[in-house]
């Protein structure tokens, strides 16, 4: 079982770190409990096809591991940023109560 909590990669283009990681997620998510899930954050831009090559490949890991993709798209509002903050923490709450996907 897994005891780690996070994750950072870093390397030069073409390393591999994209193959480890995705590695990595199988790996945890074969040895995760039915009642735990996995959350992966990744920034980047909606239209880059590369996030929704991963989500693929994820969801066919096995028919009892299933991921899904939600998409905060965040942009600079004027205003507290606790405010803001907040209203994304709530968003991400509720997209993830309604989930029931292993993988997110």
């Amino acid at each position: 079982e897994s005891k780690e909590r996070f994750l950072w990669v870093e390397g030069p283009a073409g390393s591999g770190k994209t193959v480890a990681m995705l590695g990595k997620v199988i790996d945890i998510a074969l040895k995760t409990p039915p009642n735990e899930r996995i959350l992966i954050i990744l920034p980047g831009f909606t239209d880059s096809p590369a996030p929704k090559h991963h989500l693929e490949i994820l969801n066919n890991i096995g028919e009892d591991v299933a991921c899904i993709e939600i998409v905060y798209e965040y942009t600079e509002q004027e205003g507290d940023i606790n405010e803001q903050l907040d209203n994304a923490h709530s968003s991400l709450s509720q997209e993830l109560t309604d989930s029931t996907d292993k993988i997110v």
